[in-house]
C-alpha cells in the first residue's frame, strides 16, 4: 500500500523531500556557523508548533490559554487535571504561543 502510494505520487514527494532537504542544509549551516540563528529558527518553530497545536494561525494569534513546555511535562508526570491545578494556583495567563526562555 505505501508504496503505490509513493508511486503515484512520486512528483509530489520528490518536490517535497527536496524542500525537506533543503530545509536540512539551512539547518546544519545555522548549527555550524550561525549560534544566534539557530536559537531564533528553534524558537520560531516552537512557537508554531504551539499555535498548531492550539488550532491558531498566524503569527498575530494571542489565545488566552495553551500549552507551554513545562505544563506538558508535569501534564505526562502528573496527570493533567493534577498539572491543570497546579498551573490554575495562582499563574498569570500567558500567551502560550511566545516561547518564554525563564
Amino acid at each position: 500500500m505505501h508504496r503505490d502510494i509513493a508511486v503515484t505520487n512520486k512528483e509530489s514527494l520528490v518536490y517535497w523531500l527536496d524542500e525537506c532537504i533543503k530545509d536540512l542544509h539551512r539547518l546544519r549551516g545555522m548549527v555550524k556557523d550561525d549560534q544566534a540563528g539557530l536559537e531564533q529558527a528553534l524558537v520560531d518553530a516552537w512557537e508554531a508548533r504551539a499555535r498548531w497545536m492550539l488550532g491558531r494561525e498566524g503569527d498575530d494569534a494571542t489565545p488566552t490559554e495553551g500549552l507551554k513546555a513545562s505544563d506538558q511535562f508535569m501534564g505526562m508526570l502528573l496527570g493533567d487535571t493534577v498539572a491543570k491545578r497546579f498551573r490554575d494556583m495562582g499563574e498569570q495567563k500567558q500567551d502560550p504561543t511566545i516561547y518564554r526562555r525563564d
